[in-house]
């Protein structure tokens, strides 16, 4: 997960002529691509459906049944996870399984 300190990296990929035309006319190309990449990682969240807020009825049912659920954060990209997700992991911290197996360890 990046932080503030982290510094850009560039990074070029060959694009056949026709997709190169219509990455030229976006406005901002790169963070498109940046979106686009990230999509491919994660989902938009079935309740909020990727806005980020839901209806207070909503938010006040999830924390009710999130309040029943033991959840354990992870050391790298900082998402809760229920306590299950944890259980057969060898180390005493807890990554989730993609920051483990894209090897985000600390």
């Amino acid at each position: 997960m990046s932080t503030s300190n982290d510094k850009p990296v560039v990074i070029s990929f060959r694009a056949d002529e026709h997709l190169a035309e219509l990455l030229n006319q976006l406005p901002d190309k790169s963070a498109f691509i940046r979106k686009a990449i990230l999509s491919h990682f994660y989902q938009a969240c079935p309740i909020c459906k990727g806005r980020g807020v839901v209806p207070e009825s909503i938010a006040q049912w999830l924390k009710q049944t999130l309040d029943h659920e033991k959840l354990q954060e992870c050391e790298c990209c900082s998402y809760e996870f229920p306590a299950t997700a944890a259980a057969g992991k060898k180390s005493s911290h807890f990554l989730c399984d993609h920051c483990q197996e894209h090897e985000h360890e600390h």
